[in-house]
């Protein structure tokens, strides 16, 4: 049964109900849903972005794994911010290399913008 006919759906049985429940809670929990998904898809891509210039910039890597040695210590919170810290460095990263880009579109739109009058 193709996905559109499931609203246009009659009867009366449990296959049915739970079918419209799941329908009603899809319709009510989708806009909190699409703001979620646009927070975190937002900062994984400055995470993923900032972990793409770090491997792909030597020194900002060696930086970063020096930064990482220095900190040391043992235990359990070593061992969270050993996990955490690389996250949050590629985070910066990220978030500093897109207000770059951002700085630069908007100087390109200004200057052109004064270039045609």
């Amino acid at each position: 049964m193709p996905v559109c006919t499931l609203s246009r759906g009659s009867g009366t049985g449990t296959v049915m109900r739970v079918q419209q429940s799941v329908g009603r809670g899809l319709l009510w929990a989708a806009p909190a849903l699409m703001k979620t998904l646009t927070v975190v898809g937002t900062a994984a891509m400055f995470l993923v972005g900032g972990s793409i210039l770090e491997h792909g910039l030597g020194p900002l890597h060696l930086a970063v794994q020096t930064l990482l040695i220095a900190f040391g210590g043992t235990g359990l919170a070593a061992s969270v911010a050993h996990a955490v810290m690389p996250l949050l460095l590629d985070a910066a990263i990220g978030v500093v290399a897109g207000g770059l880009v951002l700085l630069g579109v908007k100087a390109w739109q200004a200057a052109g913008r004064t270039l045609r009058g």
